[in-house]
């Protein structure tokens, strides 16, 4: 097996769909030897900034000196940007051989007459192998969808469960409430585990969190927002205080960046008191080093490109948000592409509030929208809409249209980043 064999081997279970529950992927890992029983976890769920949150986190156990794993999901630009040591994206080498193991596997289950595993359960088992193989002390795992039945909850009672901002997302797997999504995502709190708490949580969904926490007797950890006094917050990122820590940087724009830095703070507290040596000075350079693709991220300056993998209400409002803050009154020129699944109509009509012009893409994902579909629903709100399928050459349109002092903002799907970085670095060549 080589790499697109083995990048052929993965994706070519995408026939089998998704599957939310937790059989298949404890038989393949059994076959496996159970990788995952010889490693140590934080685990993470939540609708928004849950890879911001676990970057934070991994960055500054790294800084510690510890191994640490990091497991994200999607990939932006190239798919080792899922599994990750020390930083390090895992090797073409590294994934062939994982991915090998995972295929033997899957070849023993079906002649025992078992189920095909899943893409994404072929892929967290290939994870698990990698992190055992390198002999991880730590693995920061970030839940694919929802929580309870994601092929993540395999692991035992993790060493901190994360809980991070919850809204509405996923409806058709997790409900239609923010009550019964929290549900979903708290199957990660286990017996005897404790919970960490995005702070500036929905109410409905924080009392299903604390009653959950109560009933499996998790200590329930929630950030003091009353603790955070803000001194600088740009798109170049953000200082501020935080309890006793004091000119905290980050590197992650958006004043929810904030939020999560000290959500991922409190859960390395809760790792010190359990007994890991996590010092300020690893704190401080941690959350300084922290980076993560597609969130407010600068591509250009001339003219100014922002991207942003915002597709939900909340994500949304939190770019919007950014958007009055950091771009005042500069014209806005919005690239958006989005998935068919998502409460695109929202997102469209909420962008088109502040857009004085949008060009619509197709996002290259099976369960795209289509630009012209999207451009229907802007129309009704922004009177300079445009329709382009290629989200390459649609930023390039949309940068050349830019009048000067404006911005180009590109937003939706975090599948169409890696696209839109393609069309900023050819519309500077």
């Amino acid at each position: 097996m080589d790499f697109l064999g083995a990048m052929r081997f993965i994706h070519s279970a995408n026939q089998f769909g998704s599957k939310l529950g937790l059989d298949n992927i404890r038989t393949l890992l059994r076959y496996l030897g159970n990788p995952q029983d010889k490693l140590q976890f934080v685990h993470i769920a939540g609708t928004n900034g849950k890879g911001s949150t676990a970057a934070f986190i991994a960055s500054v156990l790294t800084c510690a000196g510890y191994q640490t794993g990091l497991y994200t999901s999607p990939y932006l630009y190239a798919f080792g940007e899922r599994i990750r040591v020390n930083g390090a994206e895992i090797s073409r080498e590294e994934l062939v051989a994982c991915v090998a193991r995972v295929a033997d596997a899957v070849e023993r289950m079906l002649a025992d007459g078992l189920p095909h595993p899943t893409e994404f359960e072929l892929v967290t088992a290939a994870a698990f192998c990698h992190y055992a193989d390198t002999k991880c002390d730590i693995v920061v795992l970030e839940v694919g969808l929802g929580g309870r039945l994601d092929a993540t909850n395999v692991i035992a009672t993790p060493l901190v469960s994360v809980i991070t901002s919850i809204s509405l997302d996923h409806m058709q797997y997790l409900g239609d409430t923010p009550a019964q999504i929290a549900y979903e995502k708290c199957g990660i709190i286990k017996p005897g585990g404790t919970t960490v708490c995005y702070p500036r949580q929905d109410a409905a969904a924080m009392a299903v969190i604390r009653e959950i926490c109560e009933q499996r007797g998790n200590p329930l950890v929630v950030p003091d927002l009353h603790a955070v006094h803000i001194s600088h917050c740009g798109l170049d990122g953000a200082v501020f205080d935080y309890a006793g820590y004091r000119d905290v940087r980050i590197g992650l724009a958006g004043r929810h960046q904030v939020d999560n830095c000290v959500t991922a703070i409190a859960a390395l507290n809760v790792l010190a008191g359990q007994g890991w040596q996590i010092g300020e000075d690893a704190l401080y350079a941690g959350l300084a080093a922290t980076r993560w693709s597609g969130r407010l991220e600068v591509l250009s300056q001339a003219p100014l490109v922002v991207a942003d993998g915002a597709h939900n209400a909340d994500g949304i409002r939190a770019m919007l948000d950014a958007v009055a803050e950091f771009l005042r009154d500069k014209p806005i020129t919005f690239v958006m592409g989005m998935l068919a699944d998502k409460a695109y109509e929202e997102a469209v009509r909420a962008v088109a509030g502040v857009a004085q012009e949008i060009w619509f893409t197709t996002v290259d994902n099976p369960r795209a929208a289509s630009a012209e579909t999207l451009c229907e629903a802007g129309r009704q709100w922004c009177e300079h809409v445009h329709v382009c399928p290629s989200p390459k050459e649609a930023v390039g349109r949309a940068m050349q249209s830019c009048p000067p002092g404006g911005a180009v903002l590109a937003v939706g799907s975090l599948y169409m980043l890696s696209d839109i970085r393609d069309g900023v670095r050819a519309a500077h060549m």
